[in-house]
């Protein structure tokens, strides 16, 4: 029975298709397509891709992280002078209150990761306002 049915289905789709007969597309259909791709083309609706980060913002980024890291290998580095004040931590820890001792690494590392959070929030904040809002 599925067989009869297919073979009816197909009978009559062949039937059709010699009724309707194929269509095929005027002669100039590849020029008329292709002269409507290119006014598209020319129109100023289309987004251009600009990066958040332009090329001198990554270089300037680089050259600060060699030098960093030049610093970090060649300089003389004495970790026993830090910025904050470690007695500061001392002082609270003798009255009870913190009994915990930070690492200056662990400062260091926080700080960065506060500073590069910020410039990232800032960076993307403008790149949307720019993006999204015609003002």
């Amino acid at each position: 029975m599925e067989e009869n049915k297919e073979k009816e289905l197909d009978a009559l789709v062949k039937k059709s298709i010699k009724e309707i007969g194929l269509e095929e597309p005027p002669k100039d259909f590849t020029a008329s397509i292709l002269s409507k791709i290119e006014e598209q083309s020319d129109d100023s609706r289309f987004y251009v891709y600009k990066p958040l980060i332009s090329t001198s913002g990554w270089v300037f980024m680089g050259m600060g992280l060699m030098v960093t890291f030049a610093y970090l290998v060649l300089g003389d580095i004495s970790w026993e002078n830090t910025w904050y004040d470690a007695s500061v931590w001392e002082r609270l820890s003798n009255f009870g209150i913190f009994r915990i001792s930070i690492p200056s690494t662990f400062v260091y590392g926080f700080l960065a990761m506060a500073i590069f959070m910020g410039i990232q929030v800032f960076l993307l904040k403008s790149h949307i306002h720019k993006r999204y809002f015609l003002n």
